[in-house]
C-alpha cells in the first residue's frame, strides 16, 4: 500500500482535533435538554450532526492509519482496533452499570436496560452503542479498503464505489426485514441506518490519499460553517430528512477540518478535541448524574435548567475525560 502521507496534509489534523471539540459539545448537547419546552422544539437536533462528523472521521482515520503500514501491519491494525473498541465499550458498559446502582440507591431513580443479544450492541445505556457500530464498520469494509488502497487509481475507484453504496443506502427505501423485524433487528438496523457516513469518510479518505488534496482557504470555511448553521437551522425549522441534515453538516464540517487552522484558538480547540471520543463515553455519567440531583433537590424542569445541565456536562465530561488520559492504567478507555 502507497504511503502517501504529505506534510501539507499532516499539518491539517490540528483542524480535525478543532472541530473534533465542536462536535463532543454538539453530543453533549443531544443528551442535556429533558424540559417540555426544550423537546417541544426539538431542541436535541442541533446537535445531531456531532455524531455525524465523529463517524464520518472515523471512516477517514483508518485509512489514513493504513497508509502507513504494510499488509501485514494492516491486519495488526484491525486486531488492535478491534480490541481497543470493543474492550473499551465492555468495561464502559460495566462502568454504566454501577452508574444505574448508584443512581437508584442514591436518587431512587429507576432505569431499564435492554435485555437479549442486542445487549452485546447498546451496553448498558443508550450512547454505547458507537463503538460496536465502529467495529462492525470496521470488519465489514476493511478488505475493501485494503484492496482499494493497492494504487492510487483502486483508491480513487474504490472511493466511487463508496459513495455510491452510501447514496444507495440514502436513497433506497430500507429494506423490510429491517424495518418490520422488531427489536430483535434493531442492532442491524442502527448499522444499516449510520454505515454512509462511514463509507463517505472512508471515500474521503481514499481519495485525498490518493493525491487528491483540497485547498479550503478560510474564506470558503466560513462559507462552510454557514451550511452547517444551515443545516442545524432546517432541522430546527422543518420536516426534512434529518439524516440528510446531518450528514450535510458533518461534510461541511470536515471541509472546515481542512483549512489552514492555525493560532492559540485552534491549538486549544485542538487539544480539547484529542479528548472528543472520550467525552462521548464518559458524558453520560455527567449528564444523567447532574440530572438525577437536580430533580432530587425538586428543581423544576425549564430551559434554563437544560442550560446548566449543559454547562456542567461540559465541564465535568472534559474534566473527566483528561483526568482519565493522565492515568496510564484508565488511559486505554479513550481509544
Amino acid at each position: 500500500m502507497p504511503a502517501v502521507v504529505s506534510r501539507e496534509l499532516a499539518s491539517r489534523l490540528l483542524g480535525f482535533d478543532a472541530v473534533r471539540a465542536l462536535a463532543a459539545l454538539g453530543v453533549i448537547w443531544v443528551h442535556a435538554g429533558r424540559s417540555p419546552f426544550w423537546n417541544d422544539h426539538n431542541l436535541l437536533a442541533a446537535g445531531a450532526w456531532g455524531t455525524a462528523y465523529l463517524n464520518m472521521i472515523a471512516g477517514f482515520f483508518v485509512v489514513r492509519s493504513l497508509a502507513k503500514r504494510d499488509a501485514r501491519g494492516a491486519w495488526g491494525f484491525l486486531g488492535h482496533r478491534v480490541w481497543r473498541l470493543y474492550g473499551a465499550f465492555l468495561v464502559w458498559s460495566v462502568i454504566y452499570l454501577g452508574a444505574r446502582v448508584v443512581n437508584y440507591a442514591l436518587f431512587q431513580k429507576v432505569s431499564v436496560i435492554r435485555p437479549g443479544w442486542d445487549l452485546l450492541f447498546f451496553g448498558t445505556t443508550y450512547h454505547l452503542w458507537f463503538p460496536p457500530f465502529l467495529v462492525a464498520a470496521t470488519l465489514l469494509t476493511f478488505p475493501f479498503v485494503l484492496i482499494a488502497m493497492r494504487s492510487r487509481e483502486s483508491m480513487r475507484m474504490g472511493a466511487a464505489v463508496l459513495v455510491i453504496v452510501a447514496a444507495a443506502i440514502l436513497l433506497l427505501p430500507e429494506p423490510g426485514v429491517l424495518l418490520y423485524g422488531g427489536e430483535s433487528m434493531l442492532p442491524l438496523e442502527r448499522l444499516y441506518s449510520r454505515i454512509p457516513g462511514y463509507l463517505i469518510g472512508l471515500a474521503l479518505g481514499l481519495w485525498i490519499q490518493a493525491g487528491l488534496f483540497p485547498r479550503v482557504p478560510l474564506r470558503h470555511a466560513l462559507v462552510c460553517a454557514g451550511i452547517v448553521v444551515a443545516a442545524i437551522y432546517l432541522s430546527l425549522a422543518t420536516e426534512l430528512p434529518p439524516q440528510f441534515l446531518n450528514r450535510m453538516a458533518a461534510l461541511a464540517a470536515f471541509l472546515i477540518a481542512l483549512a489552514p487552522w492555525r493560532g492559540r484558538v485552534a491549538e486549544m480547540l485542538g487539544r480539547f478535541g484529542q479528548l472528543g471520543f472520550g467525552v462521548y463515553l464518559c458524558h453520560v455519567l455527567i449528564v444523567e448524574g447532574t440530572i438525577a440531583f437536580l430533580g432530587r433537590m425538586r428543581v423544576p424542569e425549564s430551559f434554563g435548567l437544560d442550560m446548566l445541565v449543559f454547562a456542567v456536562s461540559v465541564v465535568g465530561s472534559f474534566g473527566l475525560a483528561f483526568a482519565m488520559r493522565r492515568v496510564r492504567w484508565l488511559a486505554w478507555l479513550i481509544p
